[in-house]
């Protein structure tokens, strides 16, 4: 594992374990974060990935309550 400070940035190698913050309130990045990995919410519980959830969101359905144009139901499929 190592830290390397350079003109560039700063690389942080895990050397194949995991990087754990420990003991702080809350983690805050002010700028755009990419992953190449998923990214799982509340991962010791039953969290989803974004991924999960895009296939949730993009298929869910409603049932109608009407004409077809006001007010519909809450969605069948549920994100949890």
């Amino acid at each position: 594992q190592s830290v390397t400070l350079t003109r560039a940035g700063i690389v942080i190698n895990g050397g194949g374990k995991p990087v754990i913050f420990t003991n702080a309130t809350k983690a805050r990045f002010e700028m755009p974060i990419e992953s190449t990995g998923d990214i799982r919410d509340n991962c010791d519980s039953s969290g989803k990935t974004m991924a999960e959830m895009r296939t949730t969101y993009n298929g869910h359905t409603h049932k109608e309550n009407g004409d077809g144009g006001g007010i519909t139901d809450k969605p069948v499929q549920p994100m949890s």
